[in-house]
């Protein structure tokens, strides 16, 4: 002993609670709880409700717990009212974030890296986009308003004439004894639209574009809340594709509809719709139906449609890790007749047994029973509200980035309600896109934009980029900009209304404005197939001269190809090195892909046609022989100037 005491015991060891410490690390100590309060029998039966003198370091301003086992960050760490930084990393069985925390008004910098935390503080976090600030005050919205969101958006995906339209009617039929859930189906495009007028009664129309609806969804025997579902009835046709993309969304329960008389080709249809789930919104619950149940015994073998389903459960839903093959989780796979109605009922309850059961990405609350902040179902009220009064004022359900957060601030402030600032209404729009209740991409081009309407956005590209009974004025993928007007002859046209569209048009990559008279639609250009099937009117040739930039003049001479090592440099030119000695064999790479989203090479033609450096570019790089250029339709393609 030294001095009387014991070598190797601190000072403080008797002491209860240590008020002026400042700082604590305990990272890297496999700690599986955090303790802030007293826990021994005799404090507490003292100090019971005195709060804050419980705390065993009242005064600190910084707490490292990262890496260690810790699962619960408790709810009274809100007491620590100094505490300026807390680091919870490398805890990954920390799923949620105490609401309480959002108490902490000193706190500036939040260390989660390694958390598995929900959405939407997962997404939060891991957008970049968001301060320790912002997450603060996302948790006191939930601390002094939230109520839980028993919504999910229900998409259904699967080529034409499948039956995808009639099961969704049929499920609203099944899935519902609530008087006001019985909703009627939406409108068809054509309705919507005004072009209906000569179409007979009970005529079966194909969806165009998406159709978007709600459908409210209760089981029985269960003593849990009917999900409300927004329907996305996606058009089957190949033409829409392009557009696909921007509707695929996490919160989503996708079916994957096939036709079982189709047999084997229809379930290798379903690999593509599953590949595109999958590029958008990964992991995403997948229901896979097979419709005309009722047709199997007139139309397949004895035994037939058992191997098919076999045949699915094989492919898609008994595979190790399918992420890596480019797969969702695909949950299950089901028979259906809407004729007899076969299935109908064990359909609709898959779907809301599905809903039910998901969880966050590693979370273990239940989707549906997360507690939103009630400033969140406010906006969606004001959205709702707002979208209207365009629509009566005749204007479009679209706003720009000022005028929405003026509008909506305006709406929320008149209800009482307000957002402490942009970040959190930001935030708030993100969970309201995810569900669909509104569209807002944080693409370059995009990002200014508002969409209060999702079924008017839909509508206006199915338009354009759509079959030729909806628009023929786009042929083989070229169309004439004077003809906007013939398509969209049942809206109020103006020229300021079609530079708007076409803008539009160009910032989702699904049309290029090729010169001042003409639009090209990569998705609707001739497929493979039908130009080696050498059929009439499909070979498509695109003047470069009529671009309306014009070409950089200089072309590379075969000389300067030939120096190696050299730099050029020339204001006009196009800037090459060349850096492979003579006789060497270039440098090859050869990619490979295990899969492309469906749209990928429309929007990647659109790119690089839209890039005005391409085309010089290419002409530097390849010289044409000269008994190949002798054609005046080649010169036209190359822009050649002596040849056009």
């Amino acid at each position: 002993s030294v001095g009387g005491r014991s070598v190797g015991v601190c000072i403080h060891h008797k002491r209860k609670k240590l008020e002026n410490l400042r700082t604590l690390i305990l990272a890297n100590n496999h700690l599986r709880e955090l303790v802030l309060h007293y826990t021994d029998e005799e404090s507490l039966d003292i100090m019971v409700g005195m709060g804050r003198q419980r705390l065993l370091f009242p005064a600190l301003t910084m707490l490292d717990v990262s890496n260690n086992q810790i699962s619960i960050i408790p709810s009274v760490i809100h007491e620590l009212s100094s505490l300026s930084v807390l680091n919870i990393s490398a805890n990954p069985d920390i799923t949620e974030l105490p609401p309480e925390m959002g108490l902490l008004n000193r706190l500036w910098n939040l260390g989660c890296l390694g958390c598995n935390l929900q959405d939407p503080l997962r997404g939060m976090l891991e957008s970049h986009r968001y301060k320790t600030i912002d997450v603060i005050g996302y948790l006191r919205s939930v601390l002094e308003d939230s109520k839980p969101y028993a919504r999910l958006k229900l998409m259904v995906v699967g080529i034409q004439g499948i039956g995808k339209t009639s099961l969704l009617e049929q499920l609203r039929a099944e899935g519902s004894t609530l008087v006001h859930a019985k909703r009627k189906p939406p409108d068809h495009w054509g309705k919507r639209m005004g072009t209906m007028k000569n179409v007979k009664p009970g005529t079966n129309l194909s969806t165009v574009g998406v159709d978007i609806a709600d459908w409210m969804c209760e089981r029985s025997g269960r003593n849990t809340p009917p999900v409300t579902f927004r329907t996305w009835d996606f058009g089957g046709q190949r033409e829409y594709y392009a557009t696909h993309q921007y509707f695929l969304s996490k919160r989503s329960l996708y079916l994957v509809v096939w036709k079982i008389t189709d047999g084997e080709a229809g379930i290798r249809s379903l690999q593509q719709w599953l590949v595109n789930i999958q590029a958008r919104a990964p992991n995403s619950p997948v229901i896979i139906v097979g419709t005309h149940y009722d047709l199997v015994k007139d139309h397949l073998p004895p035994s037939y449609a058992e191997h098919l389903q076999s045949l699915i459960r094989t492919k898609f839903i008994g595979i190790i890790d399918p992420d890596k093959s480019g797969l969702p989780r695909v949950v299950e796979t089901l028979e259906v007749s809407c004729r007899t109605r076969y299935n109908l009922r064990t359909l609709a309850n898959l779907i809301y047994d599905t809903a039910y059961s998901l969880r966050s990405p590693g979370g273990k609350e239940k989707l549906l029973e997360q507690k939103i902040p009630a400033v969140y179902l406010a906006l969606e009220e004001v959205i709702g509200l707002v979208a209207a009064q365009r629509r009566v004022q005749g204007k479009d359900p679209v706003l720009t980035a000022d005028e929405y957060h003026f509008q909506v601030s305006h709406e929320m402030a008149s209800r009482g309600k307000g957002f402490r600032d942009i970040a959190e209404l930001n935030q708030a729009t993100s969970f309201l896109h995810e569900n669909g209740v509104l569209l807002h991409y944080e693409d370059a081009a995009l990002r200014d934009l508002y969409f209060l309407d999702p079924q008017w956005l839909c509508d206006m590209l199915a338009h354009v980029v759509t079959i030729r009974e909806i628009n023929p004025f786009a042929k083989n993928g070229i169309m004439k900009l004077q003809d906007l007007s013939l398509v969209f002859k049942n809206i109020s046209w103006t020229p300021t209304k079609q530079n708007y569209l076409v803008n539009l048009l160009n910032k989702f990559e699904v049309a290029l404005t090729w010169d001042s008279r003409s639009l090209l639609i990569p998705s609707l250009l001739p497929s493979e197939i039908q130009i080696r099937a050498g059929i009439p009117g499909c070979e498509v040739r695109i003047p470069v001269r009529s671009r309306t930039w014009a070409l950089r003049p200089h072309r590379l001479s075969t000389s300067e190809c030939e120096d190696g090592g050299g730099l050029s440099h020339r204001e006009t030119g196009v800037t090459v090195s060349h850096m492979t000695p003579k006789g060497v064999e270039p440098l090859r790479r050869l990619l490979f892909i295990s899969y492309f989203p469906a749209g990928f090479w429309s929007r990647l033609l659109t790119r690089i046609l839209a890039d005005d450096s391409f085309i010089s570019i290419i002409q530097a790089y390849f010289d044409a022989p000269k008994q190949a250029t002798q054609k005046h339709s080649l010169g036209c393609t190359l822009g050649t100037p002596e040849l056009a």
